[in-house]
């Protein structure tokens, strides 16, 4: 995650560079050659007759089609304004019913595809060659039933109890078989792998949104309850079609649970007589240490082999009270035999089970997640008093960064402000341009459901640079009403009027455009929103339409007279 956010501010800076070089340089440079007269090349005419066809058909609309629009929309300004909000509240709605999907960051596959088989431990090395080409079979099987599909290599690997077998996509074959399709797929030609604990399907290997889509964390005293608790929560996520579950219970090898009994306590005896009791017979203890000239022998003493192999000889082993009497070890303490865990896991001092479940959709998680826990987590809590499940894995690491987000959301919001408030010497205007940030956020949702992508930190990213936009459009629009209201013009005409009239095709044709009627009332602040949203080309334009006519050193250029005031 670091190393893609690292990044970040190099690609910043640089485009700030660029833009700054092209704003101060290259662009006076073209806007200074625009009005003089040139004959243009044969070879370019065609595409000026494009340009012109183009410019013309951008004029028609902003005049024709967008002015009378806006015109509409600020007589039914009510009606404008509720319409906006209710759009807003449909996006936001539509985001956070978990309909469109969040990831901390979005699953890029590669051209590989993988499984990992999980053996239990002490799994015989002819199981996981059983397993390796029952998988390697599938994915012959597969490749030879669709001609578009090859394999460059494949390869498996035995680590511990991990299998892996990973299969090479051909580069011709990608466009047609992406790796998500041949998961799905070699998931469904290798079937049931017998004497496996768990197996895991991967399209996105060692990709930033790698791993488990779902991860649960369950969180119990007692380890039975935890276990049958796991066991409970895996099968309902089969239920809602997920794939690639894992209980997270881990067959490790067998062992002998002891628990002091009720005749036990009421004899006095305490968990720490059993271990005493039990380990000089089965671990040993020191009778004799005597040194034979530099070397140190020690003579130990146990039962035998025999012995301490039988399970009939550990009931009968004597244990003593604390009043000198020697009872079976089986009327002072409960003997079951269980299966070790082959790993264990504490957070904060409590041991926990993860349940892990896999799903080719964002979309589908959340609407899972949702459900759970609503139904789900209620009934298991009730089941099983004491019970503590949590979000793990991908869903804790999201809602960990979400909440560093949202406080640095603040803090911006809040520079924001005040940067906004010391130009325009009031504290409601800079009010109305923050105001104008969540309906950006409009348009990139609606870009996500066209486009079928879920929300990331990605599109977090994507939506704070386009609120950047969203602010210099709303601050050129109010300087520009502030200039218009101080220079005597009413409410309507400071929002519709424009300090240029939009070029055409032919720098000369539309000359007078600034002397025809209405142009002042309502010149159409449209065409500078479409030409120019950050206002910068309508100054530089204007100073070049009227450096023959003023005194450059007086001109008032739109956007640089003093600083705007409210009134």
């Amino acid at each position: 995650m670091g190393l893609i956010f690292a990044t970040v501010p190099v690609v910043v800076v640089t485009v700030f560079l660029i833009s700054w070089l092209e704003a101060l340089v290259i662009l006076p440079a073209h806007l200074a050659h625009s009005r003089k007269p040139r004959q243009t090349p044969a070879w370019q005419r065609p595409l000026e007759a494009l340009r012109q066809r183009l410019q013309a058909g951008l004029h028609h609309f902003t005049y024709r089609q967008f002015e009378p629009f806006l015109q509409r929309a600020l007589n039914q300004r009510l009606l404008s304004i509720s319409l906006g909000i209710a759009i807003l509240l449909i996006a936001l709605s539509w985001a956070m019913s978990g309909r469109l999907g969040f990831s901390l960051m979005p699953r890029v596959e590669s051209d590989q595809v993988q499984a990992t088989v999980t053996l239990p431990i002490g799994s015989n090395i002819s199981i996981s060659r059983e397993l390796s080409q029952q998988l390697l079979d599938a994915a012959d099987a597969l490749s030879a039933r669709e001609e578009t599909l090859s394999f460059s290599s494949s390869r498996s690997r035995l680590d511990g109890e991990s299998l892996e077998v990973r299969l090479d996509i051909a580069s011709e074959s990608l466009e047609a078989w992406p790796p998500s399709r041949i998961a799905r797929e070699w998931r469904e030609l290798t079937g049931d792998l017998l004497g496996a604990q768990s197996v895991r399907f991967e399209a996105d290997v060692g990709g930033p949104g790698s791993g488990a889509a779902l991860s649960l964390r369950l969180s119990h005293p007692d380890t039975q309850v935890l276990e049958a608790a796991a066991e409970r929560l895996a099968e309902t996520l089969g239920g809602y079609g997920l794939t690639d579950i894992d209980s997270g219970l881990g067959d490790g090898k067998p062992q002998l649970e002891m628990r002091l009994s009720a005749e036990g306590r009421a004899l006095g005896l305490t968990g720490n007589n059993l271990a005493q009791a039990l380990r000089g017979p089965l671990q040993g203890a020191t009778a004799l240490e005597q040194y034979v000239g530099r070397s140190e022998i020690s003579v130990e003493v146990r039962l035998p082999n025999d012995n301490r192999d039988s399970l009939n000889e550990l009931y009968r082993m004597p244990v003593r009270t604390p009043d000198g009497l020697s009872v079976p070890l089986s009327r002072v303490a409960d003997i079951t035999i269980s299966q070790a865990s082959s790993s264990l896991e504490r957070i904060n001092g409590r041991r926990i089970i993860t349940v892990t479940a896999d799903s080719e959709s964002d979309m589908a998680i959340n609407q899972v997640l949702a459900t759970l826990q609503e139904e789900e987590f209620p009934n298991l809590e009730a089941t099983w008093p004491g019970l503590e499940v949590s979000m793990g894995g991908r869903q804790q690491d999201t809602a960990d960064n979400l909440a560093t987000l949202k406080t640095s959301m603040w803090l911006m919001i809040a520079a924001l402000y005040a940067l906004l408030a010391i130009p325009f010497r009031s504290y409601l205007q800079p009010l109305l341009v923050l105001a104008a940030i969540p309906f950006g956020i409009v348009g990139a949702v609606a870009g996500h459901m066209i486009m079928g992508f879920g929300l990331s930190i990605i599109s977090l990213l994507g939506m704070l640079a386009l609120s950047g936009v969203v602010i210099n459009d709303a601050l050129v629009l109010i300087d520009y009403a502030n200039r218009k209201r101080r220079e005597g013009m009413g409410a309507r005409g400071s929002h519709c009027g424009s300090s240029h009239p939009p070029p055409a095709a032919n720098n000369d044709d539309h000359a007078d455009d600034l002397s025809r009627p209405g142009a002042d009332d309502f010149g159409n602040l449209a065409a500078g929103a479409l030409y120019d949203p950050h206002g910068d080309l309508a100054r530089l334009r204007y100073a070049v339409r009227h450096r023959d006519t003023a005194d450059p050193g007086t001109l008032p250029l739109p956007g640089h007279g003093e600083h705007p005031r409210t009134t």
